[in-house]
C-alpha cells in the first residue's frame, strides 16, 4: 500500500477534471460547518401585577435594527448591585449587548418562529446536522411561553391548572389542563411549530421513493440533578405522583458511550408518523412536568425539559448503494434562576431552587470557559447531568441556537445584566457540525473517493506510458539518455503496476463495505421485529400485573389467562 503516497507524473484531462469536480462534490455533501452559536435576546411585556405597583419601569432599550439591547439604569432608590459597577465603584448609566436578534415585547410568537430562522434551522436537522434551541434567563422571564406557548387556563402564566399538594407545595397537572388550542394556535411556542413545520417539510420530501424518514422522540426532566423519563409514568411520573423526591426514585442512570457520548439509560423513544401524533405526545408528556408557585411566577418550571427528535434517513444512490444519516433536534426549556430573597420560597420550593441555581452555575462555567478559552483542556460538563446532556450543544457537533429571555423592569436589573452577559459569552463559542452519517455509509463514501483518485492516477500512468511507447526512437541518442528513457519506462509501468494492484485492493474493500452494509441492515430488520413482539408482551404483563395488585388492594382474586 506504500504506493499510495509515491508521486507520478499527472497530465491533466478534461475527463480527469470532471472526475476531480465529483469527488470535490463527494467531499462539499460531508461537509463541516463551522458556526459561532446564534444568540437572540426576548423582552417579555410587563405583567398586570407589575402594571399595578407602578414602580418598575423600563430598564432596557432595542435598536432599530434589532441587533442591539441597552440596560438602562438609574439610582432612584439605592445604588445598584456591584456586577454594575468598575473597579473604582464607578457607576455607567447604560451597557450595551450586540447579538443576531432583539425581539421587542410586542413580537409575536410566528415573528420569533420566522425571524429566528427556525425553518433553516429545521432543514439542518432534515439534512443531517444535529440543532439544538434552548432558552435561558431568570424565573419568569418567559422562557416556557416561548419554547411551549400552549393557551392558559385561570389566568395562569403558562396554562397548568394548579393543584397544590401538601405534601410537597408543588403543582400538578390535571389531564385536560395542557392543551393545544387549533384554533387559536397564535400561541404556539417554538415546540410546537418546529413539530408541524418539521413533519410539512418531511412530506414534500417523501415523493422520493428512494429515501425512507423515521421520526421518534424523547422527553426528559432534570429535576433536582435526577433525570425523569416523561414519556414513561414509571419513571417520569413524579409531577403527577407529587411524592417526596426519595419516594420518585433516583430516576434514569447517565452512562458514556465512546460514540456519542453521554446518554441516558432505559429511556423510552416513541416512533411517530405524524404532526398531530407528535404533538399529542408532547402534549401528555407535559403532564409530568413539575412545576410550583413563587412570588415571581405563579406556575414556576422546577425541571430542565429536553424534548428531542430524531430524524433518521435512509437513501440510495444512483449505485444502489445505501446511506443512513441520522440527526437530533433538541428543544431545551431550562428552569429560570431565582434569587430566594425574590421569590420567597420555602421548604421544597426552596431546595428545588437551589437544585436549579446549582446545574445553571455549571452551565454558566461551561459558557465562559469555552467563550474564553475554548483550547483548554477541561471543560466541566461532567459537574451536572444537564451540561452533561448538552456537551455536543455547546461546542461540539452541533447547530445551536439559544434564546436569551429578560424582564424589561428595573427591578430585575441585576438579573438581566447576568442574563445578557452570558448570552454575549456564549455568542463566541465555536461549534463544529458535521452530516451524522452512519460509519458503514461513510466508509463506502471515504473508498469511493480513494477509487476516484487511482482512477485519475491510473489515466495519467497510461497517457505516460503512451507518450513513451510513441516517442520516435533517437537514432543519435547517447547510450546514456536512452537507458535514462528506458528507466523512465520501467519505473512507469512499475508503478502503473502497482496502482493497479491497489485499485484492487480498494475495490475489493468497498465490496466488502457494502456486503457488510446489507448483513447489518438484515440484521435490524429482524431485531426491530423481536423487539415489537417483546415490547408488546412486556405490556400485555404490565397489564396483568396491574390488574392484579388492584385485585389483591381489594381483597379479591385473579386468575391470569
Amino acid at each position: 500500500m506504500d504506493s499510495t503516497n509515491r508521486e507520478v507524473p499527472r497530465k491533466e484531462t478534461h475527463e480527469g477534471a470532471e472526475i476531480a469536480n465529483v469527488v470535490a462534490e463527494d467531499c462539499g455533501r460531508l461537509r463541516e460547518d463551522v458556526a459561532k452559536i446564534s444568540v437572540a435576546v426576548r423582552v417579555r411585556p410587563f405583567l398586570p401585577s407589575e402594571l399595578k405597583r407602578k414602580k418598575s419601569r423600563n430598564s432596557l432599550g432595542i435598536s432599530p435594527e434589532g441587533k442591539q439591547v441597552t440596560l438602562k439604569f438609574n439610582l432612584r432608590e439605592s445604588a445598584l448591585p456591584a456586577s454594575l459597577q468598575d473597579s473604582k465603584h464607578n457607576v455607567t448609566t447604560e451597557k450595551a449587548f450586540s447579538f443576531d436578534h432583539v425581539f421587542g415585547t410586542e413580537t409575536t410568537q410566528q415573528d420569533i418562529f420566522e425571524n429566528l430562522g427556525m425553518p433553516a434551522i429545521l432543514q439542518k436537522a432534515i439534512d443531517g446536522y444535529n440543532c439544538t434551541v434552548f432558552a435561558y434567563g431568570q424565573t419568569g422571564s418567559g422562557k416556557t411561553h416561548t419554547m411551549d406557548g400552549f393557551d392558559f387556563d385561570e389566568q395562569l402564566a403558562y396554562g397548568y391548572n394548579r393543584k397544590t399538594s401538601s405534601a410537597t407545595g408543588g403543582v400538578a397537572l390535571s389531564e385536560d389542563s395542557v392543551h393545544i388550542s387549533v384554533s387559536k394556535n397564535d400561541n404556539f411556542g417554538l415546540v410546537p411549530r418546529s413539530i408541524v413545520a418539521l413533519f410539512a417539510a418531511l412530506d414534500g420530501n417523501r415523493a422520493d421513493k428512494n429515501t425512507t424518514w423515521s421520526v421518534s422522540c424523547t422527553h426528559v426532566q432534570l429535576y433536582n440533578e435526577c433525570a425523569y423519563d416523561l414519556l414513561n409514568q414509571n419513571n417520569g411520573g413524579p409531577g403527577v405522583t407529587l411524592q417526596s423526591n426519595s419516594v420518585r426514585g433516583p430516576g434514569l442512570k447517565m452512562r458514556w458511550a465512546s460514540k456519542g457520548g453521554f446518554y441516558l439509560q432505559n429511556l423510552f423513544e416513541v416512533t411517530t408518523e405524524t404532526a398531530e401524533e407528535t404533538l399529542h405526545l408532547f402534549r401528555q408528556s407535559a403532564r409530568n412536568k413539575v412545576v410550583s408557585s413563587h412570588d415571581l411566577n405563579p406556575v414556576s418550571s422546577r425541571s430542565h425539559c429536553i424534548f428531542t427528535i430524531t430524524i433518521k434517513r435512509q437513501s440510495l444512490d444512483a449505485e444502489n448503494l445505501p446511506e443512513v444519516r441520522e440527526s437530533r433536534l433538541c428543544l431545551v426549556d431550562l428552569a429560570g434562576s431565582e434569587r430566594v430573597s425574590q421569590t420567597n420560597s420555602t421548604g421544597v420550593t426552596f431546595t428545588e431552587a437551589i437544585g436549579i441555581n446549582k446545574s445553571l452555575s455549571v452551565l454558566r462555567k461551561v459558557i465562559v470557559a469555552l467563550a474564553t478559552e475554548p483550547d483548554r483542556s477541561h471543560i466541566p460538563y461532567r459537574d451536572s447531568k444537564l451540561t452533561s446532556l448538552l456537551q455536543e450543544s455547546l461546542g461540539g457537533n452541533c447547530v445551536t441556537l439559544m434564546i436569551a429571555c429578560v424582564a424589561p423592569g428595573d427591578d430585575f436589573i441585576d438579573e438581566n445584566h447576568s442574563t445578557l452577559k452570558y448570552a454575549s459569552h456564549a455568542s463566541n463559542i465555536r461549534n463544529v457540525a458535521i452530516v451524522n452519517v452512519d460509519s458503514n455509509s461513510r466508509t463506502i463514501s471515504n473508498l469511493r473517493l480513494e477509487v476516484q483518485r487511482l482512477r485519475n492516477e491510473l489515466r495519467a500512468l497510461h497517457n505516460v506510458v503512451g507518450s513513451l511507447n510513441t516517442e520516435k526512437p533517437l537514432q543519435k541518442s547517447t547510450s546514456k539518455n536512452a537507458e535514462g528513457v528506458s528507466e523512465e519506462l520501467a519505473n512507469a509501468k512499475r508503478s502503473l503496476l502497482d496502482h493497479v494492484l491497489l485499485f484492487k485492493d480498494v475495490f475489493r474493500a468497498e465490496e466488502s463495505a457494502v456486503k457488510e452494509v446489507q448483513k447489518q441492515q438484515k440484521y435490524n430488520l429482524v431485531m426491530k421485529r423481536d423487539n415489537e413482539l417483546l415490547h408488546d408482551e412486556n405490556m400485555s404483563l404490565r397489564d396483568r400485573i396491574r390488574v392484579l395488585q388492584n385485585m389483591l388492594l381489594q381483597g379479591g382474586r385473579v386468575r391470569l389467562e
